[in-house]
């Protein structure tokens, strides 16, 4: 073979090589970006199902609401038996959390009370159950904390279609120790948010008060709801009556307010509510902050008395 063949061969080679260098080249370069393209639809994917399960769990923590005698409530859930179901979604009322109010009761002379603890075989040393404001005395409630345990358990026994979320309100001494407890239920949703007060020894005198009770949806201005009361609540010290009792209960809004508090400045919601019946005409003025839920009761009783409840402390878990 001649060398000018030779030459010829070797560069058609080298061209070859070349070519086939270009060609694996190209080769590469589209797997790199078919492998690109599946890895962006790969996480593409991977992004939209984050997206649903968040969605998912979003639509599971949400409850049915029915509307039932001016309140909306969930739903009773009766095959699901999980301990927290009507309170998952619950933003100020959460599991494990705990509200400390302080209070004082004005009495029939304008004089700021506490109240004796008071019970089955506990005789209180005033027969009014009233002590002095700054009594440091063991049995004497100071403050009152309430505790968001949800034990369902305690009420679904005689009731399976309970569905509030389950509280248990601690009433402490100046030492911090609680000298007696009574478990009741909130309800908190989307639309409404609806307290019972405390309602042991004199905090009783609330049970013919207008409980705390606010619509959360703003353009509502006026809401109701009412409930029949027996006898077993009546109590000299306030108002006697016999059998049952209608109490209405009709509530406004008045707007919004900076109040100060333990916690600085808040805004908050100030809703007005009356309590109408035959035995008599009972008052709330509520301040409702998104955060803390309500932060000041402004209560006026039966018998023209005084009571007024505001918080002082919030902890996450207790």
């Amino acid at each position: 073979m001649s060398l000018s063949l030779l030459a010829t061969n070797e560069l058609l080679s080298g061209d070859e090589n070349q070519r086939g260098h270009r060609r694996n080249n190209s080769i590469g370069r589209i797997e790199k970006i078919e492998r690109g393209s599946n890895y962006s639809f790969f996480f593409q994917m991977r992004h939209f199902i984050f997206i649903l399960l968040i969605l998912s769990q979003k639509n599971l923590l949400s409850q049915e609401l029915i509307f039932d005698n001016g309140i909306y409530i969930e739903k009773p859930i009766f095959t699901d038996t999980s301990q927290h179901r009507y309170t998952l979604d619950n933003k100020i009322f959460a599991i494990n959390k705990s509200f400390t109010y302080d209070y004082y009761f004005l009495d029939s002379f304008s004089v700021k009370r506490k109240f004796y603890k008071e019970g089955e075989g506990i005789r209180p040393k005033s027969p009014t159950g009233l002590a002095e404001y700054k009594s440091t005395s063991s049995d004497v409630i100071d403050k009152v904390r309430l505790i968001v345990t949800d034990d369902l358990n305690i009420f679904l026994r005689s009731d399976s279609s309970y569905s509030q979320t389950v509280v248990k309100y601690q009433y402490l001494n100046s030492s911090g120790v609680s000298i007696g407890s009574e478990e009741t239920g909130v309800i908190e949703n989307s639309m409404n948010l609806w307290l019972h007060p405390p309602r042991g020894n004199n905090f009783r005198i609330l049970e013919i008060n207008p409980f705390p009770f606010l619509s959360l949806q703003d353009t509502t201005s006026q809401w109701s709801w009412s409930m029949n009361v027996w006898e077993s609540w009546s109590d000299s010290r306030w108002k006697d009556w016999i059998g049952t009792v209608e109490l209405k209960y009709a509530y406004k809004r008045l707007g919004d307010e900076s109040i100060d508090t333990k916690f600085g400045k808040l805004n908050c919601k100030v809703s007005e509510g009356i309590g109408s019946s035959k035995i008599g005409t009972t008052y709330l003025k509520s301040y409702f902050n998104e955060k803390y839920g309500f932060v000041r009761l402004e209560y006026t009783n039966i018998n023209g008395t005084k009571l007024i409840i505001w918080l002082v402390a919030v902890d996450e878990k207790i």
